[in-house]
């Protein structure tokens, strides 16, 4: 087999348990319910952009998008999928492994040409109305994120792969300054002449060809590569299974006092078995920071995708997103239920179901109060318009005189 061919495997096969590792979170009802509303919700406001001017985009400079088109470029890492088998042939067949390694930048280097293409494409409506941009200027814009891009993740995995942990992080950030700000200047500077940018895309393409040889040759960091690999292809596991809880990370401080409810004082009058139940389920939730911040962050999400709705959009949103707020806490308290310590209080056939009903509702009235305000504010803000100044009715026209406002005294004249 063909080095080629077998750095192509290995990419299918990271791309397969990629899938795998997505498919555990993602079902269908994550995709109706979130991600093809969400999917909708960013195309309709992209379109909006080329039809008009966004509202908080008047303000900004265009070095403000230049910045943001920065950090995509940062974004991303650069992977070439050596396995610690692999040293083996550094061993003995060094040229197998150079033609290896140029497939994999080669390939990287085309893979962030559509990164590249993603990012001018996001940003052309934008830039429309800062810049005036015109098509050819566009196509120099992306060929000069291209090979910016590129040689910024060449750079960011030769750093990676230092030793020392402090010069590391001293040398990433020296390079982020450095970088954003050439970037900025020639970004900005380019607007005016976009041949600025074809000039700055061709010489940044010969420094990436260097970057690729000095790679290619790159000795005594085998270790360092091999541990980079593995956090990039395990990374979005990590990330699922830290916001699920399933990782414990070190805490590096102790909260001795909690911030509600610190004394455990009764929160119902009566005590009865579904009053302790739905008292020990809430004082819990309420007390575990990270569900507060999971929870908070869902409700967040979704009051920000009801106010950016279109008005035909916006009632079915919030008639979805309360029913998935249902569900969240559905499961907190199942999950709650399923504890060792709940069965030795609750055998089964005791359960009291009053209890349950009483945290479910208090709970799911947590995240349902904010979502229903942002509806309410968003959609009958016009009609508190119309309230506050009648004369908006039937084109000025004043059918009564105008209601009089509080702390003033008003005498209406025929």
């Amino acid at each position: 087999m063909s080095p080629q061919k077998w750095f192509f495997r290995r990419w299918w096969s990271d791309c397969r348990f990629q899938y795998q590792v997505w498919r555990t979170v993602i079902d269908w009802t994550v995709a109706l319910y979130l991600i093809v509303p969400g999917l909708a919700i960013l195309i309709d406001r992209y379109l909006s952009w080329w039809k008009e001017e966004p509202v908080w985009l008047r303000p900004l400079s265009p070095v403000f998008l230049v910045g943001m088109a920065f950090l995509l470029v940062w974004l991303g890492s650069l992977r070439l999928y050596v396995e610690p088998a692999d040293q083996l042939f550094l061993l003995q067949r060094s040229e197998w492994m150079r033609r290896f390694l140029r497939t994999g930048l080669l390939f990287a280097w085309m893979k962030q040409a559509l990164e590249s293409l993603w990012i001018a494409v996001l940003l052309w409506p934008l830039l429309r109305y800062k810049m005036d941009l015109s098509f050819p200027a566009v196509a120099a814009w992306w060929m000069w994120i291209w090979q910016a891009k590129a040689c910024v993740t060449l750079v960011k995995r030769r750093l990676a792969v230092m030793e020392r942990p402090f010069l590391k992080r001293v040398w990433t950030v020296l390079f982020f300054l450095a970088a954003g700000i050439g970037f900025v200047a020639v970004g900005y500077g380019g607007g005016d002449n976009p041949a600025v940018w074809f000039t700055v895309a061709v010489m940044l393409f010969g420094c990436w060809m260097f970057l690729v040889r000095m790679r290619i040759r790159q000795r005594g960091t085998w270790l360092q590569d091999i541990g980079y690999e593995q956090t990039q292809r395990m990374k979005w596991v990590s990330f699922i299974l830290g916001k699920s809880g399933t990782l414990n990370r070190p805490s590096y401080w102790v909260k001795k006092k909690p911030w509600l409810f610190p004394r455990s004082g009764r929160i119902f009058r009566q005590r009865t078995a579904a009053h302790v139940l739905a008292e020990a389920i809430i004082k819990s939730f309420l007390r575990n920071g990270q569900q507060l911040i999971q929870y908070g962050q869902l409700v967040g999400v979704c009051t920000a995708a009801i106010v950016a709705s279109p008005f035909w959009l916006r009632w079915g949103l919030w008639l979805m997103f309360s029913l998935l707020l249902g569900f969240w806490v559905r499961s907190f308290w199942r999950g709650w239920c399923s504890h060792v310590l709940f069965h030795v209080w609750f055998p089964e056939g005791s359960i009291p179901k009053s209890g349950l009903v009483i945290a479910f509702s208090f709970l799911h009235l947590l995240g349902f109060l904010p979502l229903s305000v942002a509806v309410g504010i968003v959609s009958f803000k016009r009609l508190v318009g119309i309230v506050d100044d009648p004369r908006r009715l039937g084109g000025g026209a004043v059918s009564r005189p105008p209601v009089c406002r509080l702390g003033s005294v008003c005498r209406c004249v025929r």
